[in-house]
C-alpha cells in the first residue's frame, strides 16, 4: 500500500502547483505591470557656437566692399539680411570635409562661416568678405 501512496502523494502535489495562484517575484504586486521603458534623456549636445553668434541672435557684419550685413544664425540655417533691405534664408549644406566651417547655400547666394568671419557670395560677382563689427558703445 505505501507503493501506492508515494505515487499518489506525488501527483497531488503536483497537480496542486498548478492550480492556485503563484506569488509574484519579490518585490512586485499581483497583476502589476512592468513599467515602460524610458526614451534617452536627450540627443548628444550640438557643437559649440561662437560666443558673437549665438543661435537666433543676428550678428552685424561689415566687408571689404565697406557694405555691412545682418546674419541671424540657427540651428542649420542662416538668414541674411542685406543693408538694400533683402532678406534670405540659406540651408546648411552638409560639408564633405570637416576643419572647413559651416556652408549655407540658396540659388544665388552662399555663406562660408569661419568663427566670426564669412564669405558671402551674391549673385555672379566676387566673393566678399566680412568680418564681425565692434559692438558700438
Amino acid at each position: 500500500m505505501s507503493r501506492l501512496l508515494i505515487p499518489a502523494f506525488a501527483a497531488i502535489a503536483l497537480a496542486c502547483s498548478a492550480c492556485g495562484p503563484s506569488a509574484p517575484p519579490s518585490g512586485q504586486t499581483p497583476g502589476a505591470a512592468e513599467p515602460a521603458p524610458q526614451p534617452p534623456a536627450s540627443s548628444p549636445p550640438a557643437a559649440p557656437t561662437p560666443p558673437s553668434a549665438a543661435s537666433g541672435t543676428a550678428v552685424a557684419y561689415t566687408c571689404t566692399d565697406a557694405s555691412t550685413v545682418s546674419v541671424a544664425w540657427g540651428n542649420d540655417q542662416a538668414r541674411i539680411e542685406f543693408a538694400d533691405g533683402r532678406a534670405i534664408s540659406l540651408p546648411k549644406a552638409q560639408s564633405a570635409s570637416k576643419g572647413g566651417g559651416e556652408v549655407f547655400v540658396g540659388d544665388t547666394v552662399s555663406l562660408q562661416r569661419d568663427v566670426d568671419d564669412i564669405q558671402l557670395f551674391d549673385g555672379e560677382g566676387p566673393a566678399r568678405r566680412c568680418s564681425t563689427q565692434a559692438p558700438s558703445e
